[in-house]
């Protein structure tokens, strides 16, 4: 583990890490599938979907840096993690996590 990591990542990995170790994934996954798979289940122990729902109206796509920050402050788990896991539970769209301005956040 890079020590010189936000403690967020390092969070972050360790769950990811984790998810390898103890989740039954299927023998026919991609390498790709595997660490999607494992990317969810990371987010989802930090922030679980309960969480998400309570924290983030679900009700809209768009999210302000004040309110992600928040979120991070409070669970742990970065700003761009917290979009991915909206994105994961249908939050946010593709194309709005895959924006210039959401890969830009830290």
């Amino acid at each position: 583990m890079n020590r010189n990591l936000p403690i967020e990542r390092k969070r972050f990995t360790l769950l990811h890490e984790l998810g390898h170790l103890i989740l039954s994934l299927p023998l026919n996954c991609t390498n790709k599938e595997k660490e999607h798979i494992c990317n969810n289940f990371a987010g989802a122990v930090l922030v679980p979907a309960k969480i998400m729902v309570s924290e983030l109206d679900p009700k809209r796509s768009h999210f302000s840096l004040p309110e992600l920050t928040f979120v991070q402050a409070e669970y742990g788990i970065s700003i761009q993690a917290i979009m991915n896991r909206a994105k994961q539970l249908g939050m946010i769209t593709e194309n709005r996590f895959l924006s210039p301005k959401i890969r830009n956040l830290k």
